[in-house]
């Protein structure tokens, strides 16, 4: 009865969703249906709206009244702002009266989601205008504002800004932008969370690209100038995501944020800025703000030296960190350091690179800092530039160390520095070229810094030389980062700079075109040396439409071409090639013209592979190529900074497409699987080919810890295995119809590679594992025991049930997926062979509806299967030729289906408990508490699972004290409450544990692994050899302490109540080590068995 009312419930919360459509074009006002749909936003303000409900403007018309939203849905289900309409149609247009100061209210509601609308608010420069405006006064929490996918554009609001009298005008307060988030108010603390910006495109917009101010700001740390602006005492936001946004031509500030404790703003670019504000603005800053956190972004092309530079950590922030940026052709410079009146405290910059940064690498404002980290940056200072290296007013304490930084300067210029505080640590830096001395600086490094090929925008450009003297010179960093720039564990190598990897060669070659030489090149049509049209310093060549540019190379085992290319029109049909390897840009979406991006295309043996921005992307077979060649299509095209490497790791600088923390998750998975297996050998539940005679020495109660434990871990540690497996399958599956028509090398790769261990382990591996469990080796005993084996084998044994499904799953997979290609090439030559993006990137990057249905409410559903399939199939009864238990292959289906489906829509397993994590879950410490409460939530809750029946029908005071004290049988399953209640929580620990173990390896085990010998590479192995290890480091601890020494110790009350779980740690310890220990050699002596696993 319970769950039919719940499911009534459901029923009619989707019957009380309602669209309301708007068309502009529409002759009259209808009543909001599609037939009939109203022809203006006025109205939008007055609608009765409830969770779930849709405002949907109609593609392809345009508005001319602001759109004011004051109703919000719910955490599941908000109020949705988006097109409907003919996908072939322009995106609908919301452009603001004069008379109205936003295009696009939303006021003091939550969860709501507006997407994919084009926004426009003209004006004179003289008044407040903004396109997006998220207000909130008096209103307490306002959460889960999500604005993704807009195309924001000539937003001409107040510029410069001021604050006459006090009065602020232009930013603060009433801002102008394309963007503002503002918590206002006097009577009650009024804040954000979990707002999430993302995937916008801003073009054009004054004052500010992305804003956000709060009323709620005074506290201690506060500036005192800010008293005159901000009334209220402090209630910070939180949450705050801004990523994946495209700026460009901004008239004042970039992105900033204020007000906010733990925001992430991460994968932006900003490009211009500063542009004509009279006012002082940088890229990408925050103030007033703790733990924020800045990565991944890219800022160039600021204007003028009123700041004018990329990032800026301003006044009244604590634990700020700047980490893997990219700053280029700022006239300002790199970084602004102001704390005014109050210290700027605990802030960290670091793997960041600057390039051509122009009056300033570090300018710091009156006032002090307090514990600030400037460590492992690269700088490149170029021909014709001077800046200062730091310059800072007198007489200031400053308390920061600059160490481990890579600082190098050609041409003419000088760098210099404007530094006299005693407290600013220079330590162990290097500075190469024409940089003055200074004074304090302690055991720097003079001698050229041996980088790839400097000079160019690049970050490849930046990795060290073999023979380099910033190799492994670093000194130790309190609190470093576990990964570079480039994801290169930082413990491997101790390197100056950003760069923490080995030793790379030589480029073949190195075109910068910045001496407006062709030298080298052989061209057709009209090509020529310009200066860079982005305004960056040195030169580009342009290729005009229908032009090539081609170049030999050496030919070698592998290569790999860096390329920075700029596209004039959005499907030109321009590509670049490397041999017979060629990737089109004709894929370059609307957001990208006119930009600089990065192509990285690598060609081994084994096939190709490409990056482009930050993403893969398609490559295609070319008859006849040879050498670099450079083809314009059908519009100009711009190339620079082109340079051949050797083959490494694929890195940009904004994705790395390995996943270290999958990798490291998958090794400690196979640890974890390991142990399991030895807690069935000293009494836990579960079959194993081995039992020790110490067991019966236990108490009953002595294993109910094993119980537990296996209970908890079999709830999600294979669940997780078949998520991984299907996210590397449908990569693997996508790099297969990249590059041929068929899929049969998926297919053989799969059955090499699960097929025949699978076979082999079952006929050779597992009988001599059962051999090993006998309790003594005669020969008529061994014989007597393999003829019984092979007589009664009647599918897969032991471990290999799981690459046996999961080969049944891969194949699959092969047959009913749609072919990769042929989807890439109906949408465009540019999308990617590995992950799918959108063709236009200024559309929004959404999770498509069934699958967010699916990672949120999935689990209910497997949870109901599992449990009807128990009736039958109870926990522990297998389908014999796979050994598969059905009970538990819903979970697994589901668990593979969605990280196939998670390439490309998002990089983890969030499940509903967390669907968006927050910044902070990135936060190792923050990742690590997460972890901890989902495992003890699972685990208290297991055993009020197990008594709940039992506390319902015979009331508290009859409920058994301990899980023995139940017919486990019920358990196991059958039509009865704890079959089924046992069913949901296993599916519950899986979709709670499960993601929060994912998203503590992608916070704190991000890197490669540094273990010698817990390798990911190895772990394959050691999953298939950890039984027969096991078998014999538990004999041997059982021949042990059954001997004499150690009889009284068995014998004793203490072991009796605690023993077996001592010895599946002990033994489980020494299992984990000998199975890797074991993997790691034979693959290193049998390299054929290293092809296989």
């Amino acid at each position: 009865m319970v769950a039919i009312k719940i499911s009534l419930a459901l029923l009619c919360l989707g019957v009380a969703a309602k669209d309301y459509h708007f068309d502009g074009s529409a002759a009259s006002n209808g009543d909001g249906s599609v037939s009939s749909p109203f022809n203006t936003l006025t109205g939008v303000r007055d609608l009765h709206l409830s969770a779930g409900d849709n405002i949907l403007l109609r593609r392809g018309t345009n508005f001319t009244q602001a759109l004011e939203l004051r109703a919000g849905g719910s955490a599941t289900s908000p109020i949705t702002i988006q097109p409907y309409g003919d996908n072939g149609s322009a995106r609908p247009v919301v452009a603001a009266q004069p008379a109205q100061l936003s295009s696009i209210l939303i006021d003091s509601a939550s969860h709501v989601v507006v997407q994919d609308i084009e926004v426009t608010n003209r004006g004179d420069n003289k008044t407040a205008r903004r396109g997006v405006y998220v207000y909130a006064k008096d209103a307490g929490e306002v959460k889960g504002i999500t604005l993704r996918g807009l195309y924001i554009h000539n937003v001409e609001g107040y510029m410069p800004s001021t604050t006459t009298g006090g009065l602020p005008v232009g930013k603060y307060a009433n801002a102008s932008g394309g963007i503002v988030i503002e918590a206002a108010g006097n009577s009650t603390p009024t804040y954000f969370t979990d707002v999430l910006v993302e995937d916008n495109v801003i073009e054009a917009v004054g004052r500010q690209g992305i804003y956000t101010w709060t009323n709620w700001c005074r506290r201690d740390a506060l500036a005192q100038f800010w008293y005159t602006l901000c009334t209220q005492n402090w209630y910070p936001s939180t949450g705050l995501r801004i990523r994946g946004n495209r700026l460009t031509n901004i008239g004042g500030d970039g992105i900033v944020v204020k007000g906010h404790v733990g925001a992430l703003t991460e994968g932006n670019r900003v490009t211009t800025f500063n542009n004509g504000s009279g006012g002082n603005n940088a890229g990408i800053w925050a103030a007033n703000s703790d733990d924020s956190v800045f990565r991944r972004n890219v800022v160039s092309g600021g204007k003028t030296t009123k700041d004018g530079m990329s990032y800026d950590v301003d006044h009244s922030t604590s634990g700020t960190v700047f980490e893997y940026n990219v700053s280029h052709d700022n006239e300002g410079g790199f970084f602004l350091l102001c704390p005014y009146d109050k210290p700027t405290r605990n802030f960290t910059i670091r793997y960041n690179l600057s390039v051509n940064d122009r009056a300033r690498v570090f300018q710091i404002c009156s006032g002090n800092l307090v514990g600030g980290k400037i460590y492992k940056n690269t700088v490149i200072v170029g021909d014709g530039l001077s800046p200062q290296l730091v310059t800072a007013p007198k007489g200031l304490s400053l308390d920061v160390m600059l160490a481990d930084n890579i600082v190098r300067k050609s041409g003419a210029g000088r760098v210099g520095w404007t530094l006299d505080s005693p407290q600013f640590n220079v330590t162990r830096n290097a500075f190469y070229g024409a940089i003055d001395t200074y004074a304090g600086a302690v055991g720097s490094v003079t001698a050229a810094p041996g980088l790839a090929a400097p000079g160019l925008r690049d970050p490849n450009a930046y990795r060290l030389l073999t023979g380099s003297p910033a190799l492994g010179s670093a000194i130790d960093v309190s609190g470093d980062a576990r990964a570079d720039f480039f994801g290169n564990p930082t413990a491997a190598h101790k390197n100056l700079g950003f760069y923490s990897g080995g030793g790379t060669n030589v480029p073949q070659w190195i075109s910068a075109f910045d001496d407006g030489s062709l030298s080298g090149w052989s061209t057709t049509g009209a090509v020529s040396v310009v200066a860079d049209p982005a305004g960056d310093l040195g030169k580009s060549v342009q290729v005009a439409a229908g032009g090539t540019l081609t170049r030999a190379v050496t030919a070698a085992p592998s290569l790999h071409l860096d390329a920075r290319v700029r596209v004039s029109r959005a499907g030109s049909g321009a590509s670049v090639s490397l041999g017979t390897h060629s990737v089109s840009l004709g894929g370059v979406v609307p957001a990208d013209v006119g930009a600089w991006l990065v192509l990285e295309l690598t060609v081994t043996a084994a096939g190709a592979s490409a990056v482009l921005d930050g993403k893969p992307v398609a490559v295609a077979a070319k008859t006849g190529g040879s050498g670099v060649a450079i083809a314009a299509g059908q519009a100009t095209l711009f190339v620079d900074d082109v340079f051949v490497r050797g083959t490494m790791a694929t890195s940009n600088g904004i994705i790395t497409l390995r996943r270290h923390d999958l990798d490291n998750l998958r090794t400690f998975l196979t640890g974890l699987v390991v142990v399991h297996h030895t807690s069935c050998c000293y009494g836990g539940p579960g079959d194993g080919p081995y039992a020790s005679p110490l067991a019966a020495t236990a108490s009953s109660a002595a294993t109910a810890p094993l119980l537990y434990l296996n209970a908890f871990d079999q709830s999600f540690f294979m669940g997780l295995f078949f998520w991984i497996s299907g996210r590397v399958s449908a990569q693997s599956l996508r790099r297969a119809d990249a590059t041929s028509r068929t899929r049969w090398g998926f297919v053989r790769s799969k059955l090499l590679r699960l097929g025949l261990p699978s076979v082999a382990y079952t006929l050779v591996v597992h009988p001599a594992v059962v051999v090993a469990a006998l309790p003594r080796w005669t020969l008529p005993l061994v014989r007597r025991r393999l003829a019984d084996y092979f007589a009664t084998v009647n599918g897969v044994k032991g471990p290999v049930w799981y690459t046996a499904n999961l080969l049944l799953l891969d194949l699959a997979a092969a047959l009913t997926v749609p072919n990769q290609a042929r989807r890439s090439s109906s949408c465009g030559a540019g999308e990617s062979a590995k992950e799918q993006q959108p063709t236009d990137r200024s559309a929004p990057r959404r999770l498509p509806f069934w699958y967010d249905v699916a990672r949120r409410w999935g689990w209910v559903g497997v949870a109901g299967a599992s449990f009807l399939v128990r009736l039958r199939y109870p926990v522990g009864a297998t389908i014999k030729p796979i050994a598969l238990q059905p009970c538990y292959a819903a979970q697994y289906i589901f668990a593979y289906a969605m990280g196939f489906a998670s390439l490309g829509l998002e990089p983890t397993f969030t499940g509903p408990f967390a669907p968006d994590p927050a910044p902070a879950d990135r936060v190792p410490s923050a990742a690590g508490r997460r972890l901890i409460t989902a495992s003890l939530v699972s685990l208290a809750s297991l055993p009020l699972i197990w008594l709940l029946p039992r506390l319902l029908t015979s009331g508290a005071h009859s409920a058994p004290h301990a899980p023995q004290g139940i017919e486990m049988a019920s358990v196991l399953g059958g039509w009865n409450l704890y079959a089924l209640l046992h069913a949901v929580w296993n599916e519950a620990s899986f979709v709670l544990v499960g993601p929060a173990l994912m998203a503590y390896f992608e916070a704190s085990h991000g890197a490669a692994a540094t273990s010698a010998l817990f390798q990911a590479k190895d772990s394959y192995g050691a999953f298939l050899l950890h039984m027969a290890v096991s078998v014999l480091v538990e004999k041997a601890l059982d021949a042990l302490l059954t001997s004499r020494p150690f009889g009284a110790l068995v014998n004793c009350a203490a072991w009796r109540a605690s023993g077996m779980v001592v010895m599946t740690g002990v033994a489980g310890a020494l299992n984990v080590v000998g199975s890797f220990a074991t993997a790691k050699f034979l693959l290193s002596k049998l390299p054929v068995l290293r092809r296989i696993v």
